[in-house]
């Protein structure tokens, strides 16, 4: 468990491909940033309980659990908590799930990390 007077941001990244995991967690890489990564919804769960993360990066279409209900989970333990959701289908209703919310696609080249790191 991370001490209270721990500096370094937590920013959760959940995927169930392993590239996307590593491809996020380098390209938001920072001094002040704890990358903790999941390539489970359960584990990643987990990990909001055990880090209370800013920033929650969760893929839309998973095994077992989609990003939807990851996204619900999260909203009941700590309505404060940043989610970002992602896909890597062209828009919500191909993935699967039409919220009329469409969540951005699994990034291909991420120009700026402060953008979402700001969000402090």
């Amino acid at each position: 468990m991370p001490a209270i007077s721990d500096p370094l941001l937590p920013l959760l990244v959940i995927d169930d491909d392993n590239g996307s995991l590593e491809l996020l967690s380098s390209a938001l890489r920072q001094d002040d940033v704890r990358i903790l990564t999941a390539q489970d919804p359960v584990q990643g769960l987990a990990l909001v309980h055990e880090y209370h993360p800013k920033i929650v990066i969760t893929d839309l279409v998973m095994p077992n659990m989609n990003g939807l209900e990851v996204l619900d989970r999260i909203m009941e333990t700590d309505p404060s908590i940043s989610v970002i959701l992602m896909t890597a289908y062209g828009s919500v209703a191909k993935s699967g799930r039409g919220s009329g919310k469409d969540p951005c696609r699994s990034p291909r080249r991420i120009r700026s990390k402060d953008a979402i790191i700001r969000a402090r």
